[in-house]
């Protein structure tokens, strides 16, 4: 999913062996315009004849606001920042014509080409819902963060007591644990920082991964260390015991990369309810990882009741009459 244009997104379906479709969204593709459609045919870019193409017919036959883009009357070419690639494999592909610039509209080649779409399209709307909920979760968050002190700061002074910590009232609120991440180019390598908040009643334990450009992690600039590396870039931590109301930050360094290679970070997590965090995928089942499971930790006697669900309110950390 790394690709040249900033910001953008490289979704792909294997499809069917006859053929393979990806789509490239967003970056600095322009959001008003017909998506661009590129045509191949073992491995051959077709230029011409787009309009004769199974391949453009097989685009202009999809409902494609299913999937987030904007199609006027449902039918047609649909509009949206995007690009769609579809490469089509065969010993005998029926071309249009000696010069071999669109393939027929056969039927049952134009069905199998959309089975591939489609594959490739519930893709792409999984990606634009989940990047709709983490902006409307971070905007809900910044909006507790900035109006709730601002709150209780004035609360106080007309009450003329101390500003209460208000960290149980976020926790209770979000009720989440959340991933923020961030990525900077400086001297030549990428930056990379992921903050884990826990913004739960309870500690979390759970495992974090990366997938990254294979051979690019620097090992030492890593912090902390990772449990795990494996082949193709497959990076895991194991993040023990985050007590309620706290965070963690994973650090890591990757280099012989260009200025406008890497501007995604891909997170997963494993061992927790996926309901339950922000900022982080699911495990993907190809990941070829054995699901790692978190091994519980004996807390000390004086430590276990930091286990249990907190009760802020009890605790007294937000406004109450002893104050």
């Amino acid at each position: 999913m790394r690709t040249s244009n900033r910001n953008s997104t490289l979704l792909r379906s294997q499809g069917s062996p006859r053929s393979t479709p990806a789509i490239l969204f967003g970056g600095n593709l322009p959001g008003d315009q017909p998506v661009t459609i590129l045509r191949f045919a073992n491995r051959v870019p077709l230029l011409y004849q787009q309009g004769a193409c199974v391949i453009t017919k097989a685009i202009e036959g999809m409902d494609w606001r299913r999937y987030g883009l904007e199609q006027r009357g449902g039918e047609g070419v649909p509009f949206g920042p995007a690009i769609i690639l579809v490469h089509v494999a065969s010993t005998k592909i029926p071309f249009t014509s000696e010069a071999k610039e669109a393939i027929a509209n056969i039927p049952e080649m134009q069905e199998e080409i959309q089975l591939a779409l489609k594959a490739c399209g519930r893709k792409l709307k999984t990606h634009l819902n989940k990047r709709e909920t983490k902006g409307k979760t971070k905007a809900k968050f910044e909006i507790v963060r900035e109006i709730l002190p601002l709150i209780a700061e004035k609360s106080a002074k007309i009450v003329g007591k101390d500003v209460p910590s208000l960290t149980g009232t976020i926790t209770k609120i979000m009720n989440v644990v959340w991933i923020d991440d961030s990525i900077t180019f400086e001297k030549d390598r990428y930056k990379v920082k992921v903050k884990v908040y826990n913004y739960t009643p309870k500690s979390q334990s759970f495992n974090l991964h990366a997938l990254v450009p294979e051979g690019a992690l620097d090992e030492k600039a890593t912090v902390p260390r990772p449990s795990e590396i494996k082949e193709g870039g497959k990076v895991s931590w194991e993040l023990k015991r985050i007590p309620s109301t706290g965070d963690v930050e994973v650090s890591f360094d990757l280099t012989g990369l260009d200025a406008e290679s890497y501007d995604e970070n891909e997170l997963y997590a494993s061992g927790i309810n996926p309901v339950s965090i922000i900022g982080a995928d699911p495990l993907p089942g190809d990941w070829d990882l054995e699901r790692i499971r978190v091994e519980e930790v004996e807390a000390p006697a004086e430590e276990e009741a930091e286990e249990e669900e907190v009760d802020y309110d009890e605790q007294g950390e937000v406004l109450n009459d002893e104050q």
